[in-house]
């Protein structure tokens, strides 16, 4: 009996000693795990802050990219000459020579052009005249 109690107490004392080995294991393990969510949790509060700025950043820095680009097409539309199509350059031609011919039919017409020319020869002769006389004087 005093065998058996002796092997009794012996594996009772080892698995005292396991016990309370794996006791603290557990402790340590949990002390660990406390600190690596209190870490942890420390880090998400501050990512979720910075996130939270970042967002804020690109937000105005996309508005504000907006507004230049916007500007930058009132920019353009007002200072890149944007070239004429043939069509339009047709169009601006007759409208001109109706115009001009609008003109010369309130002006007169063909008695202006007629006039004009009459009083050319005039001056042309007058001119010959005085050359001719200045030849012979």
């Amino acid at each position: 009996m005093t065998k058996a109690l002796t092997e009794i107490e012996a594996a009772e004392k080892a698995s005292a000693d396991e016990y309370d080995g794996q006791t603290k294991d557990n402790e340590l393990q949990k002390t660990t795990m406390d600190q690596d969510v209190k870490y942890k949790s420390k880090e998400q509060k501050e990512l979720e802050e910075e996130l939270a700025e970042t967002t804020s950043d690109r937000t105005s820095v996309q508005a504000e990219l907006d507004a230049v680009l916007q500007y930058l097409k009132q920019v353009e539309a007002r200072c890149i000459a944007k070239p004429m199509t043939y069509e339009e350059k047709v169009k601006r031609r007759e409208a001109e020579i109706a115009g001009l011919k609008d003109a010369l039919d309130i002006l007169g017409g063909e008695d202006v052009i007629a006039e004009n020319e009459r009083r050319a020869a005039e001056a042309l002769l007058q001119t010959r005249r005085i050359i001719r006389g200045a030849r012979t004087a």
